[in-house]
């Protein structure tokens, strides 16, 4: 009896999971990000400069039917702001672990189109403030600071396009966005700022592969 039981036990987890992969699709993605904080500052706005890096990640789709979907992910995303005057520039770099839950909609024949909005949470895992000299090279304060809030949550949002490589593979390139909404403000970052909230825009490159 206590056989027989394992063994219907072992048929169904094998049929649920494989069931599950088949409407899984695996996905990993690399490109540039532009980001920004927005401070509300009371006095000179110290970090209005945007900050160019480089976001990579792994995604994950469920196919919810033939034309919507649950995209979710984690991704390493490089954050921040520049301030430039006369004698010095400023770099907030920031680095999070970003969580994206999104329903998205995916549509077209032999290059599909895919659109999703949802939500993101994203944990810090650095944060440094380097100041370099203007007039000579190399940055002569390194400060790495840790401070203020280390979680962000915010709104999510994407646009991507699937190119058929072969029957399996196809090319994914998207546009992904977030919008923060939790103040991460940290009085070293500025003594002006009411709150430091995070924006992002990526441009994605990668592959899809779907678990059939």
């Amino acid at each position: 009896m206590k056989t027989r039981c394992v063994f219907f036990t072992m048929v169904f987890a094998f049929s649920f999971f494989k069931g599950l992969s088949q409407r899984l699709e695996l996905e990993a993605v690399a490109g540039p990000s532009l980001s920004y904080v927005r401070t509300g500052s009371r006095g000179p706005d110290q970090f209005s400069g945007k900050r160019l890096s480089v976001n990579a990640g792994l995604g994950l789709n469920y196919r919810l039917s033939t034309f919507y979907h649950i995209t979710t992910g984690l991704y390493y995303e490089q954050k921040g702001a520049v301030s430039v005057d006369a004698s010095s520039k400023t770099r907030l770099n920031y680095a999070y672990l970003t969580l994206p839950l999104q329903l998205s909609h995916r549509f077209g024949d032999i290059i599909k189109y895919q659109i999703g909005a949802g939500l993101y949470v994203s944990y810090r895992v650095s944060e440094r403030l380097i100041i370099a000299s203007t007039h000579r090279p190399g940055p002569y304060t390194n400060v790495n600071l840790n401070n203020g809030n280390p979680l962000d949550f915010g709104l999510a949002g994407f646009a991507a396009l699937y190119i058929p490589m072969t029957n399996v593979v196809s090319i994914k390139i998207s546009a992904q966005g977030n919008w923060g909404t939790v103040d991460t403000h940290s009085v070293v970052f500025d003594p002006y700022a009411r709150y430091a909230k995070h924006s992002s825009l990526a441009l994605l490159v990668g592959v899809n592969y779907p678990l059939r």
